[in-house]
């Protein structure tokens, strides 16, 4: 079954702003369910926005108020006025009012009903929808590091080579191999997911290639692995680090010869799939190092895509905080929440060790937490100072929790995950995407101490 969270088609817009004169040096985006739209506004005039028909920027989304705000463009100089809209709109500096306009600058987030949208110039929105991207619902590419991950990612799908994925657990890897199957000439084709550090050796296989009847006890008729009913679709390994030596071996061989042999069996049987793979571990130095194949490493890294940390992309964080906040308002059935200033500050200098996954997690938190309807800073679990190292009452240094995290290898980053869950070592492993045992036996190798709390 396909859990995709993606919608075949590709993101329209229903009614565009139709610029007069020269092209337009201004486009507002705005996060739409089935991902980015992108709207070009005009040099001078007023800008109605809602999902009436007749509004220049029409949005269909339920959040969005028929006549929700208005935009006022003249040059350099944009004003935002809210037309008492149901669930109205926000600016940097917190709700706008009908009859009040504010003025706004170019990059400056909005939130029209909780909906997340950004006013870019032209020529700095090199984004998903410039080459016709498949926008994911829920990926916000806002920032350059991103928007140029995905333009990469957009050139890669055309092919067939495979695709190495790298980053941090949590930064959206997964994300990045639908946007690649999406925008390939596979689209209608099945998009399959392994995690292959959750599957035992032996059931990995069986699930790969498939078995034939009486291949082991239990297996009462032949069934066709997933490599057979992804047959011209794509296939995505997450955390192909932890393959067996085994499984590693039987892989190469489906690479290099485009087929596979079910368990049990003595027929090769041709596939057709396109393959990406990804891992928060540094893959070449493990192979250099005999801990993983070395032709197998050059086979599915014969292009490789590097996803920043969320800490290194702060123009995302804000967008992704109000998207995150809009889902979780009305998944709890709660009326709109706005974010404090105070509160975003502290977003955006958070170290962020588990990523997009932690930002999320931490939102919901601070939705159900958070009174009056606003987010403040002390809603988020991580503003809680840190004693100051050598304090008074303790034997234990403070823990720094401003250093970049690594990829869950690393001393450091257990001990920064294990900070921002308050000592926590479940919550911390969910942190970093690990389970609460392979977080307990990296902190007893690497002599990780848990934090005392308070």
């Amino acid at each position: 079954m396909n859990h995709s969270p993606w919608h075949s088609e590709k993101t329209t817009i229903a009614g565009s702003v139709k610029p007069s004169g020269d092209a337009s040096l201004l486009a507002l985006w705005v996060h739409l369910d089935t991902g980015f739209a992108r709207f070009d506004l005009p040099h001078k005039g007023p800008v109605f926005i809602g999902r009436a028909s007749n509004c220049a920027v029409y949005l269909d989304h339920p959040r969005i108020s028929r006549q929700h705000a208005r935009l006022v463009i003249d040059g350099d100089n944009l004003t935002l006025e809210d037309l008492a809209s149901r669930n109205g709109t926000s600016g940097p500096d917190g709700p706008i009012h009908m009859g009040n306009p504010v003025m706004i600058e170019a990059g400056a987030v909005l939130s029209l009903g909780g909906v997340p949208a950004v006013i870019l110039p032209v020529s700095a929105a090199a984004s998903p929808a410039n080459s016709q991207l498949v926008a994911p619902a829920g990926v916000v590419v806002i920032d350059p590091l991103m928007q140029a991950v995905y333009e990469e990612a957009n050139c890669l799908a055309s092919g067939n080579i495979s695709i190495l994925i790298l980053g941090e657990t949590g930064v959206g890897k997964e994300r990045v191999a639908e946007t690649i199957h999406q925008n390939s000439a596979r689209a209608d084709k099945p998009f399959h997911r392994v995690n292959c550090a959750a599957l035992t050796e032996s059931l990995l296989e069986s699930e790969l290639f498939g078995h034939e009847k009486g291949a082991f006890t239990g297996a009462g008729e032949a069934r066709a692995g997933l490599l057979e009913t992804a047959n011209g679709g794509s296939v995505f390994f997450d955390e192909v680090g932890e393959l067996s030596p085994s499984a590693q071996a039987k892989m190469l061989r489906v690479l290099e010869e485009g087929s596979v042999v079910r368990v049990g069996g003595s027929k090769s049987r041709t596939v057709d799939v396109r393959f990406t793979f990804a891992t928060n571990r540094d893959l070449e130095t493990e192979a250099q190092q005999g801990r993983f194949r070395l032709d197998l490493y050059y086979r599915i890294g014969a292009a490789t895509l590097r996803i920043p940390p969320l800490r290194e992309r702060i123009a995302d964080i804000e967008p992704l905080a109000r998207m995150f906040i809009t889902q979780a308002c009305a998944r709890l059935s709660k009326s709109n929440v706005q974010l404090s200033a105070n509160a975003l500050s502290a977003l955006e200098k958070h170290s962020w060790p588990g990523n997009v996954r932690e930002l999320r997690n931490v939102i919901e938190r601070a939705v159900l937490l958070c009174r009056d309807g606003e987010i403040k800073e002390t809603d988020l679990p991580f503003t809680r100072a840190a004693k100051p190292q050598g304090a008074p009452g303790t034997n234990e240094p403070a823990l720094a929790s401003t250093e970049p995290l690594g990829d869950g290898e690393s001393k450091e980053s257990l001990t920064r995950a294990l900070l921002s869950a308050g000592g926590n070592q479940g919550k911390a492993a969910a942190l970093l995407g690990i389970s609460r045992a392979t977080f307990g036996r990296r902190m007893d190798a690497l002599g990780v101490t848990r934090p005392r709390k308070g």
